[in-house]
């Protein structure tokens, strides 16, 4: 190929699509000064006209390059007049190969004559292995196979050919002919994303801040996107807000076509039977009266119901995971991972008065008691726990950058502003370029802003939806095999859209804070502030979507038919949970099960010289004293005078690396967190038994060790409302903890050989004694095991609803309310006939 065969593919694209790398300086003059850089692109990756070089720039690679790369190639070569923005050279080369690809695309008959100019037919030809997806070849097929397998590629191993034609052109491009092929005929996928920047200015724009004068008015975010804009205005006037009387009638185009030959030719009386029709497409027959439940949500995303299912499909797609993403779309997810997993967004939340954060939390045009509310915690609160917030955040993101580019312009504008200003001042590698400038994007309101405008943008269309019910119909189902459409669990889909509903708030606050920090009159800002919620966020088209899906998810979920779980016989007894049953003549001896098993496990640590003094502690007839280091117990039977035992000074034998010392400290363990779980009055959760009360806290009341726990049970939002709840530990029971607090654990810590189990593993330390006393093979979910104990209580104390649920007293004991056990742990009441009829005679 030569450099005219370069410059006629370039001319030819520029002048079609306007990409010419002219931006880079370039001169065309009639007296050219020399052009700053002589670097081309053609059909499979950039070249170097230079007269020293005359070279393809990437060595290693086809179709792509990077700003490292050229600056390398520069460097080397010294093939440069000048300075020339590498980064800006990067994204300008991108946009052209993916031009030219495309113009093929549209025009495939130009594709023969594109590819041979690239290719002549005097290019050189051999045979080796090759990857048919970025063009790598080699003589070896194990280096094409190691080329596959580099987590550097996204190739695979479908794409390994053992044997191909290989064609090399004059500037040292070895392409596979079947590429060529694939290209000429417009099919070919570029290895590289489409999903590409334009040129950005040299310095980033100041970022709009809020007026402090009451003259400016009160809006604070304005849509200049104009894809995006609302489609009415924001200040109604008198012919969009009033009816006159004729508009109540039916309309002359209506009566026109009523009273024609032909009748009407509407489709309303139609419409249902379509989207029935259309709904069956999409997910078969089967589905479709499920899939009615979902027509709120999906009949605004298309006007037309033969379209539903391709514009579906299409934002399922936008929905999924992208591995290819642009820079910038890359970066902003990024930044939107660091600001949620930094705390920057919760702390922005907490900045905010509790009045403002109300107003955030509601929805509709309810005035609502604010005081009440406050005290009651009815307010927007941080994230205590993230993990579910950040895949939507970063999922909408992606989303909005596919579904709508140009919405998302201007903030991409700004991302790659920052990029580039790390790119061109600071030498690091890639990866930490990414991450420097994901840090200093947090630190914007580029987040907070862009999710502020998702949340107040308008309908798009007339009674249609806006990106954020474009997402929402997207995550309502998901793409299955052959892009077949099937719909998501009504719980996951309430889940995901409650995750929505935090991310777009979080990012109001962050963005009400952001604009706070250019405010000069307190007074003003709060005003246009709340000015600014009531009348665009509360009322807003994306708040009325999400919480519509909220609800009719719930609704479905509600409908569904459940299966009974947690039920008990009440004439034998036995109690159901989950997939477990136990019998009562087990479950009613387990708590005697259990003393006796760790009443033996603890003696094993004592030699026989402290069996008397072990007696006295464990017998229940004398006086227990819970001090800690100074717990002790009073003997005194009446006959002889009183005998003071410290508990700390019996000391237990603790011979060095005996295996069966290891195994009965564990059993210990095990008992003394099974108990504080499950033989406490109630039953704690998995996750709290992990935080058990300090020692200190331990109190002997009447013989009995009282110790509370505190559930952390839909406090993740940060509303704390849970309170401890007492729990007590039987008589015998009690000694047995104290003796091994105060006497086996003291000696353990100080030991070489042996460690006491941390925290994090008390949950399967609790099941696995709840199945060791129930005499089970196999332990449970502490959930279930949960689930038991409160199918045991409502046995033992029944409170007769449509189920069986227990007194408020002992529900408090599981640390919930009575309706939520009413509601979530009563039992369904199954009564066994033990009469066998005898049909034999």
């Amino acid at each position: 190929m030569s450099k005219r065969s370069a410059d006629a593919i370039s001319t030819a694209v520029d002048s079609t699509d306007g990409d010419d790398l002219s931006a880079n300086n370039i001169s065309t003059t009639a007296n050219p000064s020399p052009p700053p850089h002589y670097i081309k692109q053609t059909l499979v990756g950039p070249i170097c006209t230079h007269p020293k070089c005359n070279t393809k720039v990437n060595k290693t690679k086809n179709f792509t390059i990077s700003d490292d790369t050229l600056r390398e190639h520069f460097k080397a070569n010294k093939c440069i007049n000048g300075k020339v923005n590498a980064s800006k050279l990067e994204r300008d080369l991108n946009i052209q190969i993916i031009n030219m690809h495309n113009r093929i695309k549209s025009n495939p008959t130009k594709g023969e004559e594109m590819v041979a100019l690239c290719f002549p037919n005097n290019s050189s030809r051999k045979t080796s292995a090759c990857c048919d997806r970025c063009g790598y070849n080699d003589i070896s097929s194990a280096r094409v196979k190691q080329h596959i397998k580099s987590k550097k590629n996204k190739c695979l191993l479908i794409h390994f050919k053992h044997s191909d034609i290989i064609l090399q052109n004059e500037y040292g491009f070895r392409i596979p002919q079947a590429i060529l092929k694939l290209i000429a005929e417009g099919k070919f996928v570029l290895p590289i994303s489409t999903m590409v920047s334009p040129s950005m200015p040299t310095s980033p724009p100041l970022l709009q801040r809020a007026s402090n004068s009451s003259e400016e008015g009160t809006t604070l975010i304005q849509n200049n996107n104009s894809t995006s804009s609302r489609t009415t205005s924001d200040t109604p006037n008198s012919s969009t807000t009033s009816f006159g009387s004729d508009s109540f009638m039916a309309s002359p185009d209506e009566m026109n076509a009523a009273l024609s030959s032909s009748g009407s030719t509407s489709t309303a009386l139609s419409d249902n039977a379509e989207y029935i029709e259309a709904l069956g497409n999409c997910f078969g027959q089967k589905e479709v009266s499920n899939a009615l439940k979902h027509l709120s949500i999906l009949i605004p995303i298309t006007k037309h119901p033969q379209q539903l299912k391709d514009t579906l499909t299409t934002l399922a797609k936008h929905d999924k995971p992208d591995l290819n993403l642009g820079i910038a779309t890359k970066l902003l997810c990024l930044a939107g991972k660091r600001w949620f997993e930094s705390g920057s967004a919760n702390m922005d939340v907490n900045r905010l008065g509790a009045d403002i954060r109300n107003m955030i939390y509601i929805v509709g045009t309810c005035i609502p008691d604010s005081k009440t509310n406050q005290l009651d915690g009815d307010t927007f609160v941080a994230t205590n726990d993230v993990k579910d917030v950040v895949p939507v955040c970063q999922s909408l993101i992606q989303f909005v950058a596919k579904a709508d580019p140009s919405f998302i312009q201007k903030h991409n504008d700004q991302v790659m502003c920052i990029y580039d200003a790390i790119t061109e001042s600071e030498d690091m590698d890639e990866d930490k370029r990414e991450s420097t400038a994901a840090d200093r994007i947090a630190e914007t309101n580029i987040i907070p802003g862009l999710l502020s405008l998702l949340l107040v943008q308008g309908r798009t269309s007339i009674n249609g939806t806006n990106i954020v019910g474009q997402y929402i119909a997207a995550s309502t189902v998901k793409i299955s095999n052959r892009n077949g459409l099937s719909l998501r669990h009504p719980n996951e889909i309430s889940r995901s859209a409650n995750a929505l509903l935090r991310v777009l708030r979080h990012g109001l606050c962050s963005f009400i804070h952001n604009k706070s920090k250019s405010a000069s009159n307190d007074k003003i800002f709060q005003q246009q502030i709340r000015s600014f919620i009531t009348s665009q966020v509360q009322q807003s088209c994306s708040y009325e979507i999400i919480t519509t899906r909220v609800r009719t998810a719930r609704e479905i979920d509600n409908k569904s038919p459940t299966k009974v779980r947690k039920a008990f016989d009440q004439d034998t007894g036995e109690v159901f949970a989950g997939q477990t049953s136990i019998k009562k003549e087990i479950w009613s001896k387990s708590m005697a099960v259990a003393n006796h098993n760790w009443n033996a496990s603890l003696r094993k640590h004592y030699s026989t010289t402290s069996t008397d003094l072990l007696n006295k502690v464990l017998d229940t007839n004398n006086q227990l004293i819970f001090d800690f280091d100074e717990s002790r117990v009073i003997v005194n039977n009446g006959t002889e005078g009183e005998e003071t035992i410290r508990i700390k000074d019996i000391h237990p034998v603790l011979p060095e690396s005996n295996e069966d010392i290891k195994k009965w400290i564990a059993k210990c363990e095990m008992y003394i967190v099974g108990s504080h779980c499950y033989f406490g009055s109630g039953a704690a959760r998995g996750e709290d038994i992990k935080r058990l009360p300090e020692t200190k806290h331990y109190q002997v009341v009447f013989n009995s060790l009282r110790y509370e726990l505190h559930s952390l049970k839909n406090e993740t939002h940060g509303v704390k409302k849970n309170k401890n709840v007492a729990h007590w530990l039987s008589p015998i029971q009690s000694r047995l903890c104290v003796l091994q607090l105060v006497s086996l654990y003291p000696a353990v810590e100080q030991s070489l050989s042996y460690n006491l189990s941390d925290s994090s593993q008390f949950d399967t330390l609790a099941s696995d004694m709840f199945a060791d006393v129930m005499g089970m093979k196999q332990s449970i979910s502490t959930k279930w095991c949960r689930d038991l104990i409160a199918q045991i209580s409502n046995y033992i104390a029944p409170l007769p609803l449509n189920k069986t649920s227990t007194h408020p007293i002992i529900a408090q004991q599981f640390h919930h309310s009575l309706q939520t056990h009413n509601n979530h742990y009563s039992s369904s009441t199954f009564v066994t006939d033990p009469i066998v009829c005898d049909f034999s005679s």
